[in-house]
C-alpha cells in the first residue's frame, strides 16, 4: 500500500541539545511514515545576552554538574541530560529563519518563497521564546506547533523544570500547543508527571517522559493527517502562567532548600527506619457516613502490610495484602480474615523469586482468580485459587514485556476489561500513565488496546489504588504523588461510561491523609458491603 509521507519540519533557536532530544529526533527520522530532513534555525528571535545572563547560565550549568555527582544513583538518566549533541548533524537540509525579515517584509520574499517551495504538512516548533513566530503557520499546511517543556511562559529550556522543584509544585508538565497566532495558542496535548526533588533528576525524567508521548503524537497526526482536538484523558494541575524571572536570590533558595532536603533524606536513613505502611479496617461500606471504629492490623515482625483487597467469599470476608519485608523490600502475598471485632493470624499465601504486590482478587466462572503486580518479572500474570484461600497456581501470563504496575480486571457489557500502569519511558515511573484493554475472557492472552490510550497522564489520578464494585456501580481508587512524595492521597472515581471508543470517569471523592493522626500518607482502599480497608503509612524511629 502505498501513502504520502508526513512532511516535518523542526524548528528550533539553539541546535545544540541534550540526548533524549536529539534521540527523539532519530526516533521519528526513522519512522516510515514520516519525512524529516529539515532543520529549521531561528535567528534574531531574541535579543543578546548580557553578562548577567552568561553568569546565571554558568550557575546554573554548574548546579546540574553538581547535582549529577549526587544522583549516581540514577546516573543513566541524568548524564543524558548533560550530554550535548549537534543536530545539525542529522539533518540533510538546514535552513536559517530569520522571522524579523518574514514578519516586517511585505509580499514575497526569498525566504517565504524558499518556505513554501518546502511544502511542509507539519512545524514542530522545540526552541525558546514565541515572539512572532505565528507568521510560521503558513507554510505549513496541517499547522504549527510548539512543544512547551516549561511552566516558564518565556519556554526558556535551560529552565524546564526548575521552576516545578523551587516551588514544590506536585506535578511537571509538559504540553504541546497548537500556534493559531501571535495571541492565540491552543494545546492539543497535555501530560502532568510527578516532580522530583531536584532540578536535574526533575528535568531528565520530564524530557525521558515526554519525548514518548510527543512522538506517538506525531506519529497519530502522519496516520489522520489532523491536529487532535484535545488531550481528553489528562487534566494537568494548572500553576501560575505568569512570567518567572531569575534572579541571585531565587538561584540561592534553590540551592538551600535543596540541601535542606538531601539532609532530610539522609536523617530518615539514618535516624529512622523509614516509611512503613499498615492496614486498617473500618465496619462500614465505603460509601457509608456511619461512624465506625478503625481497627489496625498489627504488622508481623520485620515486616509490613499494604495493597489490601477485601473479598466475601462462601459468608466469610478475606483480606489479600502485599507482605513485604522491611529489610530486602521484597514483597509476597498474605491474606488474613476479618471478623466484625478480630482478625486472624497472617498467613503466606504465595511467592515468587521477584516482588510481588496489588493482590487484585476477582471471581470469574465461580472460581478465584488474582492478578498480583509482578513488574519485576516483565509480565502481567494471572494466578487461580486451588484450595482458596491460602493455595493458588499461576496459570496465565496476560502480557509479556511490559513494566505494568496495579492491574485491574473487571467485566462490563459482556468484555473484560483491564486498567494498568504502564511505563512507556522504561524508567521506573508507573505513576503517570494509566491504559486499558479489553479481551473476551480474563485468561486470555490477546488483549486489545484502547483507542484513547494512555487514557491518562496525571500523576495526580493514573495510579490504580483499589477498585470497588458497588451494585452496578464501578468505582476506580486512584492514588495522587505530589513533590517528591509516593502515595501522599486517594480519590474515588467512578466510572460513568466504558466501550471501545470511550472512556470517562468522574470524581466522587478524595481522601486525605488525615482520618488516623501521625499518618504522612494513604493510597489504596477496598470494599465489600460490610468492610472498608485502607492502607497508610507513618515514620518509624530506629531503636
Amino acid at each position: 500500500m502505498s501513502y504520502k509521507k508526513l512532511k516535518l519540519a523542526i524548528l528550533v533557536k539553539e541546535p545544540k541539545v541534550n540526548r533524549y532530544i536529539r534521540d527523539l529526533i532519530i526516533q521519528i527520522q526513522n519512522d516510515p511514515q514520516i519525512d524529516l530532513t529539515y532543520l529549521l534555525i531561528l535567528k534574531d528571535l531574541n535579543k543578546k545576552s548580557g553578562p548577567l545572563s552568561v553568569v546565571k547560565t554558568i550557575i546554573f550549568k554548574l548546579i546540574l554538574l553538581c547535582e549529577q555527582i549526587i544522583l549516581f544513583r540514577n546516573r543513566q538518566i541524568v548524564s543524558n541530560m548533560i550530554k550535548i549533541f549537534d543536530l545539525r548533524e542529522n539533518f540533510s537540509t538546514i535552513m536559517s529563519v530569520n522571522l524579523k525579515e518574514l514578519n516586517e517584509k511585505t509580499g514575497e520574499t526569498n525566504l517565504s518563497t524558499e518556505l513554501l517551495k518546502c511544502n511542509f504538512d507539519l512545524i514542530l516548533k522545540m526552541a525558546d521564546g514565541t515572539e512572532n513566530i505565528a507568521i510560521l503557520n503558513q507554510f505549513a499546511k496541517i499547522g504549527l506547533i510548539s512543544a512547551k517543556f516549561s511552566e516558564d511562559s518565556s519556554n526558556e529550556n535551560l529552565l524546564s523544570g526548575f521552576w516545578e522543584v523551587l516551588n514544590k509544585y506536585d506535578t511537571t508538565s509538559f504540553n504541546v500547543n497548537h500556534i493559531i497566532s501571535e495571541h492565540m495558542t491552543k494545546a492539543v496535548l497535555s501530560c502532568s508527571f510527578q516532580t522530583r526533588y531536584c532540578f536535574l533528576l526533575n528535568k531528565s525524567f520530564l524530557y525521558k517522559k515526554s519525548g514518548i508521548h510527543l512522538y506517538n503524537f506525531i506519529k497519530q497526526i502522519a496516520d489522520t493527517r489532523v491536529l487532535p482536538t484535545s488531550n481528553l484523558a489528562s487534566h494537568p494541575f494548572k500553576k501560575s502562567s505568569r512570567l518567572y524571572k531569575v534572579n541571585y536570590s531565587t538561584i540561592a533558595a534553590y540551592i538551600f532548600r535543596t540541601i535542606f532536603i538531601v539532609i532530610k533524606k539522609i536523617v530518615r536513613i539514618t535516624v529512622y527506619q523509614g516509611f512503613r505502611w499498615h492496614i486498617v479496617i473500618y465496619n462500614r461500606q465505603f460509601k457509608s457516613s456511619r461512624i465506625s471504629e478503625p481497627r489496625i492490623v498489627p504488622n508481623p515482625k520485620g515486616r509490613f502490610l499494604a495493597d489490601p483487597f477485601l473479598i466475601t467469599h462462601e459468608g466469610r470476608t478475606f483480606c489479600f495484602v502485599e507482605d513485604c519485608d522491611i529489610k530486602t523490600f521484597k514483597g509476597k502475598i498474605s491474606y488474613f480474615e476479618v471478623f466484625r471485632d478480630s482478625f486472624s493470624e497472617v498467613k503466606d499465601c504465595f511467592e515468587e523469586s521477584h516482588h510481588l504486590s496489588f493482590p487484585f482478587v476477582f471471581k470469574y466462572e465461580n472460581e478465584m482468580y488474582m492478578c498480583p503486580e509482578t513488574s519485576e518479572n516483565g509480565q502481567i500474570c494471572l494466578y487461580k485459587a486451588v484450595n482458596f484461600p491460602g493455595e493458588w497456581k499461576q496459570v496465565a501470563v496476560l502480557m509479556n514485556n511490559v513494566r505494568a504496575a496495579d492491574t485491574i480486571l473487571f467485566e462490563h457489557q459482556k468484555k473484560w476489561w483491564m486498567l494498568t500502569n504502564l511505563d512507556p519511558s522504561n524508567i521506573g515511573d508507573n505513576s503517570s500513565e494509566l491504559f486499558l484493554f479489553y479481551a473476551d475472557n480474563p485468561l486470555s492472552t490477546s488483549w486489545t488496546p484502547h483507542l484513547m490510550n494512555p487514557i491518562c497522564v496525571n500523576s495526580l489520578k493514573a495510579r490504580n489504588g483499589g477498585f470497588i464494585v458497588d451494585g452496578d456501580g464501578l468505582y476506580r481508587v486512584a492514588q495522587r504523588q505530589a513533590f517528591d512524595k509516593y502515595g501522599a492521597s486517594m480519590a474515588i472515581y467512578k466510572i460513568l461510561e466504558l466501550n471501545e471508543f470511550s472512556y470517562k470517569e468522574s470524581l466522587l471523592q478524595t481522601i486525605e491523609p488525615n482520618y488516623l493522626p501521625d499518618i504522612f500518607g494513604t493510597h489504596h482502599m477496598s470494599g465489600v458491603p460490610d468492610y472498608t480497608a485502607l492502607d497508610f503509612y507513618n515514620l518509624e524511629k530506629n531503636y
